[in-house]
């Protein structure tokens, strides 16, 4: 197996996956995740992990059903005995760099910095995942700053490549991002290759979900090839697409050109979950009560005080703090010491 590798392209420490046999990403499922995209035709829900049907009704699904991928999904429903799969179809790496940036200089912020990135993280990958399923992409993991994407079925290399277009051009708009004064450009890399892909549902406390096999060892090297705004497709992939989309050569990889035409049904609606299905073996078992107890709000919101009595009260709020380390909350300065 070789070495294991950083994903993110600006320094990120956390190992995302490896240049081996396995692709193992940790479950970081994104909230707020059902959002509505018209720019693609239809209003459809965004991503794996929509709670509502995907014309956009309310009926509700399987409470775990948005934590776990949707071939995870299918896996555990048709064929829950089973630990070991074989898919054919398209696999797009996405590595986003600029976070490890924009985190570092939140880091000061304590607290409401962190929760200022999970929310730029959640705004940026529920655009990006959008895109892929309006070309009929399908979630396979998350890794910090990172998506691993399936396509499948009719025309999956174009389809995955025009995906990999679209979420480069929106990445350009939506990945400039200021947050608390922190300015930073996001940009992405990508590694596109088709083929058979090895798929593993196995563990005993819970089913954890892999992707090994020469694909996914193909796939990691494409992204590792591709600079960042770059898109690199293995040789499989390229000579599925039509010559004028491809460019040159990069490494073991070509570059994509330009978006290929897909055809015009690659949208493909997700089907509800049904709430007998045993989707908590897919769960960790630390993370079951969690995920079913209603979300909380976080910790710190941005609020604005008005009012004779807000400066008392911001006063109020300082009084067990020596006060030339006090905070000056919503921009107002202490009030002026009286007498002596």
């Amino acid at each position: 197996m070789a070495r294991a590798r950083n994903a993110s392209r600006d320094g990120d420490p956390g190992n995302l996956m490896t240049e081996g046999l396995a692709i193992e990403l940790p479950l970081e499922p994104i909230d707020g995740a059902a959002r509505e995209n018209e720019s693609m035709g239809p209003p459809f829900r965004s991503t794996t992990w929509s709670t509502s049907t995907p014309g956009g009704g309310s009926e509700t699904q399987h409470p775990f059903a948005p934590y776990l991928p949707r071939l995870v999904i299918d896996w555990i429903t048709t064929a829950p005995d089973e630990h070991h799969q074989e898919q054919v179809g398209t696999v797009a790496f996405v590595d986003i760099s600029g976070f490890t940036k924009l985190s570092e200089g939140l880091a000061r912020h304590g607290k409401v910095g962190a929760e200022e990135l999970t929310a730029a993280i959640g705004t940026c990958f529920v655009t990006l995942l959008d895109l892929a399923v309006a070309y009929g992409g399908r979630l396979l993991k998350f890794g910090g700053d990172a998506l691993l994407l399936f396509f499948s079925g009719e025309a999956h290399e174009a389809r995955a490549s025009r995906a990999a277009i679209e979420m480069r051009r929106a990445l350009r708009e939506v990945g400039r991002l200021t947050v608390l004064g922190q300015r930073v450009a996001l940009r992405m890399s990508v590694g596109v290759h088709s083929g058979l892909f090895h798929f593993f549902l196995v563990g005993a406390s819970h089913r954890e979900f892999i992707v090994a096999g020469p694909g996914a060892r193909t796939v990691v090297t494409m992204e590792g090839t591709a600079d960042a705004g770059k898109i690199v497709l293995s040789p499989k992939t390229a000579a599925a697409l039509r010559p004028a989309v491809v460019g040159a050569a990069k490494g073991p990889g070509l570059l994509l050109r330009r978006a290929p035409s897909v055809p015009d049904d690659s949208f493909k609606p997700f089907e509800r979950v049904a709430d007998d299905v045993d989707l908590v073996r897919g769960i960790p078992v630390g993370l079951r009560d969690a995920l079913l107890t209603a979300h909380q709000e976080s910790e710190h919101r941005r609020v604005t005080v008005r009012g004779p009595d807000a400066v008392p009260r911001a006063r109020h709020l300082c009084a067990d703090v020596p006060r030339g380390d006090r905070a000056r909350p919503m921009g107002l300065r202490p009030p002026p010491r009286r007498g002596p």
